[in-house]
């Protein structure tokens, strides 16, 4: 077998050789990239066929007599090494001899796809909810990467929450190097995650193989008692680790996805601790709903009332939902403001019988959670109450 495979490789070298004498060189032009190329292996002159004609091209080619375009660098690299050599040229005269019927021929080494110097979440870790959160990794493969699967799945439904592909074009892979690699930088939208535990799947798409799992992790979507505590007041205004608990569990039960009230909700607690002097009640106010919903309120709460009033969003105080507004004015008051309303809240809902805001106080100097005030007569009294969202 040895003998006869010399005495065939012999013959077409010399063929080979008469070939480069008469055939031309490789199209010279600035590589064209095709969009959506399919790849025919081992065709190097882009004729739609293997032949001796492509040996004849590559040999010029592994000699310096011929250049190739990304396209047809990709077509040679018949043993997906990331390389155009002889060893592509002795694989495809094997073929056309029939010594082997299938192009390509990669080893298992170059099939693998590795994952380094990434930043995703790590299993058992917990994410907060509406704050945007980008995936980065570098991705290496022995053989080109097309696309990138990212798949999030909630464990409890089974239900795939996220879904998206990162595709990577043709001929953009260095030949005559090792390896191919390329940086994920994708902003997943994971303000579209529900609370509670997440399966991550990342998965490569290459050449040879449609689906390869570089990733999987599990993780938690949600709000944290970290990030409340020292935030959450009870009724005589002391940070309470018992009242933290309780909206932490309400929190957590919210559907921040397809109810707009409590998405506002969750919005509405990444400002938790915020000072004062940065977001004071009705700028607070105003920014979670331009960040939650899209929705431009005026800057002063007095405006904002008389705003909800002329478009018809007030609602009675019976009927407030997580995400309402809640409006107070001062009875000692007596300006020029609309119902001498100076402060506005969000709602954020009931625990144990006890209805709770999230707003910017100055009593306190930062954005908190405590219960809800001014129902009962006094300096300040609740005016009105309105739902701008819908």
């Amino acid at each position: 077998m040895r003998k006869r495979y010399t005495k065939l490789c012999a013959v077409f070298v010399a063929v080979i050789t008469i070939f480069s004498a008469v055939f031309t060189t490789a199209n010279a032009n600035p590589d064209n990239v095709l969009s959506g190329y399919t790849v025919v292996y081992g065709d190097a002159n882009l004729d739609g066929k293997v032949s001796l004609l492509d040996l004849s091209l590559l040999m010029r080619y592994c000699n310096g007599l011929a250049k190739l375009q990304a396209i047809q660098l990709i077509n040679s690299d018949v043993n997906c090494d990331n390389k155009v050599n002889t060893a592509d040229v002795s694989i495809i005269l094997r073929y056309i001899t029939g010594l082997i019927t299938e192009l390509p021929v990669v080893s298992e080494q170059h099939r693998m796809v590795a994952l380094k110097n990434y930043t995703l979440p790590k299993s058992g870790t917990r994410l907060p909810l509406n704050k945007p959160y980008s995936l980065n990794a570098e991705i290496t493969s022995g053989v080109p990467i097309t696309s990138v699967t990212i798949k999030i799945t909630d464990v409890n439904t089974s239900v795939t929450e996220i879904d998206e592909s990162v595709y990577f074009p043709i001929g953009v892979y260095s030949y005559d190097v090792n390896g191919a690699s390329h940086s994920l930088n994708k902003r997943v939208k994971f303000s579209s995650l529900s609370a509670g535990k997440k399966r991550l799947e990342l998965t490569c798409a290459t050449k040879l193989d449609p689906k390869i799992t570089v990733y999987t992790s599990y993780f938690t979507m949600g709000f944290s008692f970290i990030e409340l505590y020292g935030n959450v007041y009870d009724e005589a205004d002391k940070i309470s680790a018992a009242t933290t608990n309780k909206i932490l569990n309400l929190l957590n039960s919210y559907d921040t996805v397809s109810d707009t009230g409590k998405m506002i909700v969750g919005f509405a607690v990444n400002y938790l601790g915020k000072s004062y002097s940065e977001y004071d009640c009705s700028g607070f106010v105003r920014a979670t709903y331009l960040n939650a919903v899209g929705i431009t309120l005026p800057r002063i709460s007095a405006d904002q009332a008389k705003y909800c009033a002329d478009n018809d969003m007030l609602i009675d105080f019976s009927e407030l939902q997580p995400g309402d507004l809640v409006f107070m004015r001062r009875t000692d008051c007596g300006c020029d403001r609309y119902h001498d309303i100076h402060h506005s809240a969000i709602y954020l809902g009931e625990v144990d019988g006890v209805m709770y805001l999230i707003e910017s106080t100055s009593s306190l100097y930062k954005v908190v959670i405590r219960d809800i005030w001014g129902a009962n007569g006094g300096k300040w009294q609740i005016d009105c109450c309105a739902r701008p969202y819908n």
